[in-house]
Order: C-alpha cells, then sequence, then structure tokens
C-alpha cells in the first residue's frame, strides 16, 4: 500500500471537485479524503494500492470537465491504515 497527498489550484472549488472525486476514489478503489482549503485550493490524501492511487492521481491532475487546474503538487505520505474509506470533508 501506497499513500500521496496533492494539493491542487485553479478552478477546482465550486465546481462539485470534491464530489467527484469522492466518485473517482471509489471507481478506482482507494481509500482517504478531499477538502477545499481557505486559499481557494482543494487537498487530496489517497492510499491504496500504488497502480490504483496512480491512476486516481492522474484523475485529479485534470479533475472534471467544468474544473481547470492549474497547480498540482503530489507528494508521498506515510499509509494510515485505519483509514478504510473515501471521505468529503468540510
Amino acid at each position: 500500500m501506497i499513500a500521496q497527498f496533492a494539493k491542487l489550484s485553479g478552478r477546482v472549488q465550486g465546481v462539485k471537485f470534491r464530489f467527484t472525486t469522492m466518485l473517482a476514489a471509489k471507481y478506482f478503489k482507494v481509500f482517504g479524503n478531499v477538502k477545499n482549503t481557505a486559499d481557494g485550493g482543494v487537498e487530496i490524501f489517497a492510499q491504496g494500492e500504488p497502480d490504483r492511487v496512480e491512476k486516481f492521481m492522474d484523475w485529479a491532475k485534470h479533475g472534471p470537465p467544468w474544473a481547470n487546474v492549474r497547480g498540482f503538487e503530489m507528494r508521498a505520505q506515510e499509509p494510515r491504515p485505519e483509514i478504510k474509506d473515501f471521505k468529503v470533508q468540510h
């Protein structure tokens, strides 16, 4: 299992980014969370099998069609085995 953290910027709030990220996480079978940040960005923590996390993060680089991701920074994290689902944080 691997874990990744990503910080996204651009038009990523007010475009259903968190909701579609949750749907994508379920599709790719990864666990973690997504949340808006005060600076207008989005943060994603995702963990799971390496190929699934990689495909999920590739999706997140673009997000839903109505989003416009201009910045994407990703870094490895320690997996958190206690996380067993994917949640939208408010």
